[in-house]
């Protein structure tokens, strides 16, 4: 049977500056959640510059969550978070990731099909609430 498995949190760390960026790749704790939410659902200013959240089934792999400060963006942190990401997944022995962007998102998607993340023409995406919605 298979099972799920939250496989990787991974925070960036860094200093934000006009021309260069230092930042340091560790992974997520409990300690990271409060501020990484906050950069997932607003892209506030903070020391944390990205972040990433991906499981897996133990057949396909899932990103559920990218987020990169807005002002960090371009000094490839979210390049780093992904491929990270996707080398956790291949020593879990998954072979394929898959993800939800936005339509309407032109630069995540643009991001997306820069990574190598092709959009799929055959599928339809499907969600459901699983409580009463006040």
């Amino acid at each position: 049977a298979a099972r799920f498995a939250i496989l990787l949190g991974i925070a960036i760390y860094g200093t934000k500056g006009c021309f260069f960026m230092d930042f340091s790749v560790q992974a997520m704790t409990m300690h990271d959640y409060d501020e990484l939410y906050a950069l997932w659902t607003r892209t506030p200013d903070g020391t944390l510059l990205g972040g990433i959240l991906c499981g897996h089934d133990g057949r396909r792999g899932h990103i559920y969550h990218t987020a990169v400060d807005a002002s960090a963006r371009g000094n490839g942190i979210g390049r780093t978070l992904v491929l990270r990401a996707m080398a956790a997944l291949r020593a879990e022995g998954i072979r394929k990731a898959t993800l939800v962007a936005f339509s309407r998102n032109d630069a995540g998607n643009a991001f997306w099909q820069r990574m190598g993340f092709a959009a799929r023409e055959d599928l339809t995406y499907r969600d459901a609430w699983t409580c009463d919605i006040p």
